[in-house]
């Protein structure tokens, strides 16, 4: 949940609102005309991206598909993958307790 936190609060200023679903309505669809981002843009898009990965894996795995998919374009993010990465961040800002929880249950009985 820390990481969470961290996550919202050191996002790009442009990043801002919630969304109702970690996935755009377009997150398969390629758009081969879009630009790539600056050096500058695309080191904060990895970076986040990476952080994203530890949270789907530990606490959020409903946004594992999503950061998946952004994870192939890892080497030369676009500005339609930033957008789709914009959505995925949006997402648990609107709902930050929202997490996997583990807890142990009652012992099955063989029989």
């Amino acid at each position: 949940m820390i990481m969470l936190k961290k996550i919202i609060e050191e996002g790009p200023d442009d990043m801002t609102g919630t969304a109702k679903t970690p996935a755009a309505g377009h997150l398969f669809k390629t758009n081969e005309n879009c630009e790539n981002l600056s050096k500058k843009k695309a080191q904060g898009f990895q970076h986040l991206v990476a952080k994203l990965l530890y949270l789907c894996r530990h606490t959020h795995p409903v946004i594992q598909m999503v950061v998946v998919y952004l994870c192939t374009g890892i080497n030369s993010p676009n500005a339609d993958d930033y957008k789709k990465m914009t959505c995925v961040i949006l997402y648990p800002r609107g709902m930050p307790d929202l997490t996997l929880t583990i807890k142990p249950g009652g012992i099955a009985s063989g029989g």
